[in-house]
């Protein structure tokens, strides 16, 4: 046990440690019970001197800047190449679905149901029940469903789905004219990004099941 003493009174402390840290000493005491009621002597506060806290030179924070910058420019064009694929990859799906959709309702309910355009395909397009069987819909023709404008994307056909692509009771895919009369219809639709790079293609068969094949960015 050690002593200390000012002008005031005389205490016994007990020394509880010691900190060095840049070349200053600290020593904290505490009293006889335990408690930090004791002192804490500081060099550089002996001396008379304050602690200034350092930040970043100019150097270093041009140095910074340039290494995020540097990290924003790689970053942005493989986060706006992810968004392409992803919205074409959505489209292509969306299509599948609505083509799907129009052979199934066309085997449940046993009589022609269309898929056709409105305007070009990728302003949507629109699923109805064909009762005159002309590839149109009239106003007296249940539409089905219908689906809007699609962003960013490109779809192109060959000339078998230039405006629909029409299926009869046994899922096959014809061209319209009777309830089960007219041609094969098959083809292929191709959905690819307007800005460019790689899609899909939806290739129908004469028996109207739908395959999905990669298209690359040259194709496209």
């Amino acid at each position: 046990m050690r002593s200390y003493c000012d002008d005031n009174f005389w205490a016994p402390y007990h020394v509880v440690g010691t900190l060095r840290s840049s070349g200053r000493q600290a020593v904290s005491f505490a009293g006889v019970n335990g408690s930090q009621d004791g002192g804490r002597l500081d060099n550089a506060q002996i001396q008379g001197r304050s602690v200034k806290a350092r930040g970043l030179t100019l150097i270093e924070l041009l140095i910074t800047l340039t290494i995020l910058a540097v990290l924003v420019a790689i970053g942005i064009p493989s986060f706006s190449a992810q968004i392409k694929s992803s919205r074409t990859r959505a489209a292509a799906d969306q299509l599948l679905q609505a083509i799907h959709l129009t052979r199934t309702k066309a085997v449940t309910s046993n009589r022609r149901a269309t898929l056709r355009k409105l305007g070009d395909w990728q302003s949507g397009w629109e699923v109805f029940y064909d009762r005159d069987f002309d590839g149109e819909r009239d106003d007296d023709e249940l539409q089905i469903t219908t689906a809007g404008p699609l962003e960013g994307i490109s779809i192109s056909t060959n000339a078998p789905f230039t405006d629909y692509v029409s299926f009869i009771g046994t899922g096959e895919s014809r061209y319209a004219g009777t309830v089960s009369g007219g041609g094969m219809q098959m083809g292929s639709f191709t959905i690819c990004p307007m800005e460019g790079g790689a899609g899909y293609q939806l290739i129908i068969s004469r028996s109207g099941r739908v395959r999905v094949a990669p298209v690359t960015a040259a194709e496209c």
